[in-house]
């Protein structure tokens, strides 16, 4: 069954160019429909830059049609952020864009219920791609919040959906019996991009928010003349931020002066540098619900640059990193545990080093066949 190729409008809280991870994921999946001959356009969101209509924030991303919508700030732009589809609409009708297909990323559920009444009225097909299944904040209203929206998106609004792009095997497990057209999709990249072509080797980490990088210092700060053996490059959070989130001693910061460089925020082309440069890249994560629902992006980028991976059993990363070949894994034990093990793997990184991983796995176009066939499946009768 051949393609007829469609007009997608892929819209989410991904901030374009390649600010955060949702907009490198949405950028390679858009490249991956696109060499299917489909037309790709984007709407996102703008931390950085404010723009007084959606025409001023028109840009092209290789050879993507974007515009922006302002990140929401106060509590009346955040109401109308998770209610409204008005610029949604504004959009395709002053452009005339007449989308066949409409790809929503981790939407707000009352918007998302909204849009499924406008699709259905325009006879367009609506997609989510679902990449997160937050956890109860209890701690927090706006994590209430959070909870509640989540719940109610990925428990009602995205069952009555047209199809689902799932990121984890977690997540399509969850939606397998109850919608019809599913597929899953991890993270994907484009090797031929320039910014995958470095050289050079360093050792990094490149940690975030969901990361237990604490567990990976502590184990490290065990290790005798850690200093002699290795060098811990942080990606994503600065030293003083790290202290301030957690406790240690005045003996133990000095100590983690001497092996640790803590880099903050980079630009993803740099962080792809660091990446590459590394013997290894580490992270830890709990294995909760929250985790095993989204896949780490940082586990397809390492590989991706041919690095191998030290970190833990989450989502289903096991269905891709072969133990002793591209990577090793740590369990969530004692900081004794995790020490000794780390013992045991980072001698190997010389071994590593002439070791040729498969840096192809995570290639979009390795997914051309399902994802055709996935749209397609949006057309047949039912």
């Amino acid at each position: 069954m051949s393609t007829e190729y469609k007009n997608i409008l892929y819209i989410g809280g991904f901030e374009l160019p390649d600010k955060n991870a949702a907009a490198q994921r949405v950028v390679a999946n858009g490249k991956l429909l696109r060499s299917l001959g489909h037309n790709v356009k984007f709407l996102g969101v703008s931390k950085d830059k404010y723009f007084s209509n959606l025409d001023e924030s028109h840009n092209k991303y290789y050879d993507f049609d974007t515009w922006s919508i302002n990140y929401p700030k106060t509590t009346k732009e955040w109401i109308k952020y998770v209610t409204e589809i008005k610029k949604i609409e504004l959009l395709i009708e002053t452009h005339k864009l007449k989308p066949d297909i409409i790809i929503i990323y981790n939407f707000p559920a009352i918007s998302c219920g909204k849009l499924i009444k406008f699709c259905r009225e325009n006879n367009i097909k609506l997609i989510a791609d679902i990449t997160e299944w937050y956890g109860h904040n209890v701690n927090s209203i706006l994590g209430l919040i959070k909870f509640i929206d989540s719940e109610l998106r990925m428990r009602y609004y995205h069952k009555k959906l047209d199809g689902l792009i799932c990121i984890s095997k977690f997540l399509y497990d969850y939606y397998k019996n109850s919608v019809k057209n599913l597929i899953q999709l991890p993270p994907l990249v484009d090797l031929s991009d320039e910014k995958w072509k470095v050289e050079v080797i360093v050792y990094a980490g490149s940690p975030g928010g969901k990361d237990k990088i604490n567990l990976l210092i502590d184990a490290l700060l065990q290790i005798e003349n850690i200093s002699e053996i290795l060098e811990f490059r942080i990606i994503g959070i600065t030293k003083e931020d790290f202290l301030l989130r957690y406790n240690y001693t005045d003996n133990q910061i000095e100590s983690l002066s001497k092996f640790s460089v803590f880099l903050g925020r980079l630009p993803h082309t740099v962080v792809i540098k660091e990446v590459t440069n590394a013997d290894f890249s580490a992270f830890l994560r709990e294995n909760n619900k929250t985790n095993n629902a989204g896949f780490p992006t940082k586990f397809v980028e390492s590989i991706s640059c041919g690095t191998p991976v030290i970190t833990n059993k989450t989502s289903n990363v096991e269905d891709y990193l072969i133990e002793g070949e591209n990577g090793f894994w740590l369990e969530l034990n004692a900081n004794k545990s995790i020490t000794k093990m780390l013992l045991n793997i980072i001698p190997n990184s010389e071994i590593f080093r002439k070791i040729n991983i498969d840096k192809a796995v995570f290639v979009h176009t390795n997914q051309s066949e399902r994802t055709s066939t996935f749209i397609n499946k949006l057309y047949e009768e039912k």
